[in-house]
């Protein structure tokens, strides 16, 4: 069994390894060890910014900001809808990039048709992120 460093096959290593299959576009943007096998990690942590920026960065692209829409998903609260708009159900694509409020930031900062480049990227906002954080003028952001 080749997917161990015993060679002893295991359910724990055959589980992986079907995730692995399942996931692995997924699986290799979030995964932040080692930073090599997606150049988001490398970047993220590059940037000369604060670090509580790149550790909020580090949360929305591992889906760990607790939108409304994802706690009700989790039987946390009922209500999802975005409480700056109320204008859809508040997830990361929506409260980062396609909420009112966030729209205004983005086009005070002449940033807007690139942001609405990024959403048409796929529909989750952590793809989003990864694009604007992986795109050649990405530079120009930060």
């Amino acid at each position: 069994w080749r997917f161990t460093k015993n060679n002893i096959f295991s359910v724990r290593s055959a589980y992986y390894v079907e995730w692995d299959h399942q996931f692995a576009r997924w699986y290799e943007r979030t995964e932040g060890q080692p930073s090599q096998r997606h150049p988001i990690w490398a970047n993220l942590w590059s940037f000369q910014v604060p670090a509580k920026i790149k550790i909020h960065a580090w949360k929305v692209l591992h889906g760990f900001i607790p939108c409304r829409g994802v706690l009700v998903n989790r039987h946390i609260g009922t209500e999802d809808s975005c409480p700056m708009c109320a204008g859809g159900c508040e997830d990361i694509m929506h409260s980062l990039f396609t909420c009112l409020r966030a729209a205004k930031i983005w086009s005070c900062l002449k940033l807007d048709k690139f942001i609405d480049e990024a959403c048409l990227t796929d529909r989750a906002g952590t793809a989003a992120l990864d694009y604007i954080l992986c795109a050649p003028s990405r530079v120009s952001l930060i």
